[in-house]
């Protein structure tokens, strides 16, 4: 906060209601927290605990009511696919910002529960007629950076045009236990320290996006995305997508 940055805590939502005061004292720009289905069966079955749908819900009307914004994250899988209309029932004409974006193979989650390409191209068509449909201020919606990127024919998914990734340049994420992150979608290969044994402004100014940016330039004339013509503006998409799925190429692309 100190150097400008926005901050913003993504969380399952069971603990909120006895975190309000240190939230209010950190002055958060955004709470997010995750709602994976429409329904408490599905919700508590992604999460493993029963009554995580429940508690999402609860800690979203004790956020609004202390004037702390608020967010929700949808992680589709095949599980959940078929609920975001049921999800955005939910949301609509609440002023929460709602993110969707699809789950990877990354720690517990299991690669058979991933969406298809098709699946992909059906929750895009989704995002597309839903922003059609409704304004911002009734259903404020976006495709998170899995989305998107340079297509002509569902263009503008996301929130702002895509520059590439940005993952150890102008976002760095903290996990629970203090490892420090260019994003949280990346796996723990990324880890580039901890924010309990080293300054964070230290890790930062040693060329903290080196790692990333050797990822982002890899010249391989037999991969999809290098061959594509967009590929100096667009870098091959989300880094997080493709290191989880098969460490270059970006098979979600529309």
């Amino acid at each position: 906060k100190q150097n400008k940055m926005k901050l913003t805590i993504v969380s399952n939502g069971l603990e909120i209601k006895n975190q309000i005061r240190k939230l209010k004292k950190l002055q958060i720009d955004c709470v997010s927290l995750s709602l994976d289905g429409g329904i408490p069966k599905t919700h508590d079955y992604i999460r493993g605990i029963r009554g995580a749908y429940d508690k999402v819900l609860e800690s979203i009307k004790i956020l609004q009511k202390e004037n702390i914004p608020v967010s929700v994250i949808t992680t589709v899988n095949k599980i959940n696919f078929k609920e975001l209309n049921l999800i955005r029932d939910l949301l609509i004409n609440k002023k929460i910002a709602w993110q969707i974006q699809i789950a990877l193979p990354i720690g517990r989650f299991s690669r058979n529960l991933v969406i298809s390409r098709k699946q992909f191209y059906g929750v895009a068509m989704f995002i597309a007629l839903n922003l059609k449909k409704y304004s911002v201020r009734k259903l404020p919606l976006i495709g998170a950076h899995c989305f998107g990127y340079f297509s002509m024919i569902l263009p503008e998914l996301g929130l702002d045009p895509w520059i590439g990734c940005q993952a150890g340049k102008s976002v760095l994420g903290i996990q629970s236990n203090g490892n420090i992150k260019g994003c949280l979608t990346l796996s723990d290969d990324f880890i580039e320290g901890n924010i309990r044994t080293t300054n964070i402004s230290d890790i930062i100014n040693s060329r903290f996006d080196l790692k990333y940016n050797q990822y982002l330039h890899k010249n391989n004339s037999q991969d999809y995305c290098y061959n594509c013509e967009m590929f100096k503006k667009c870098k091959g998409g989300c880094l997080g997508t493709r290191m989880a799925l098969n460490s270059f190429d970006n098979p979600y692309c529309l």
